[in-house]
């Protein structure tokens, strides 16, 4: 298992298409040994790491290995910005799109270098992970309504990604079942949201609850 943990890593330093931005330090290693290969090449690699450094013995270190290691026998063109802290993040990716890096192509490549290394992409995983940009709760789901910086630092348009909202859930409120009725062409007083709200937490309480089970019940509920 640990191999194939820093296969993944070692890997993913020599094809990631990551950025971050603001207060970072960028280091343009393609000025390293195979400067006259870099600089013929096409494909361009932005690394981005976490706030742990080049130097952390991990994930950073590895993927900073694989990249110069890409650039000395791909001839790829590559680009370091490491980040001082989270705050960073934002501004690197931006950086990094402004540049027209393929940020969509970072999914595809997790998916390839996860299957090289027989491993799954880790559910949580950050911008890639199956739920890096869904969303359940109530309180939750109402601030990404009014505004998704709010839970999220990058906006996974940006990835070719697109936001997922779990409103069938136990833990769902009525701010995310009057956002569905509306979509749906609904609409339900005060009193009423109330009232499906509960009926809904309830039912999804007792076992899972498809949007479609969803819909309908908001349907039914209308005509009752």
């Amino acid at each position: 298992m640990k191999k194939s943990v820093l296969a993944l890593a070692t890997l993913l330093g020599l094809v990631a298409l990551i950025v971050a931005g603001g207060s970072y330090a960028k280091t343009d290693v393609a000025a390293q040994p195979a400067a006259k290969a870099a600089k013929q090449a096409t494909f361009r690699v932005g690394l981005v790491t976490d706030i742990g450094g080049l130097n952390d013995r991990g994930f950073n270190q590895s993927s900073y290995a694989g990249l110069k290691r890409a650039i000395r026998k791909l001839g790829i063109q590559g680009t370091v910005l490491t980040s001082s802290s989270q705050a960073d993040y934002i501004p690197n990716f931006t950086s990094l799109i402004r540049k027209k890096y393929d940020l969509p192509k970072l999914r595809d490549l997790d998916e390839l270098i996860a299957s090289l290394v027989g491993i799954e992409i880790p559910y949580n995983n950050f911008v890639t992970g199956k739920y890096a940009f869904h969303h359940k709760a109530g309180m939750h789901t109402k601030a990404i309504y009014l505004n998704p910086n709010s839970y999220e630092i990058l906006d996974p348009a940006d990835f070719g990604l697109e936001r997922t909202i779990n409103v069938a859930h136990r833990l769902t409120g009525k701010h995310a079942i009057d956002h569905r009725a509306k979509e749906l062409g609904l609409e339900f007083g005060e009193d009423e949201l109330k009232k499906i709200t509960r009926r809904i937490k309830t039912l999804a309480d007792s076992g899972p609850l498809s949007m479609d089970q969803l819909d309908s019940l908001l349907r039914e509920w209308v005509v009752a």
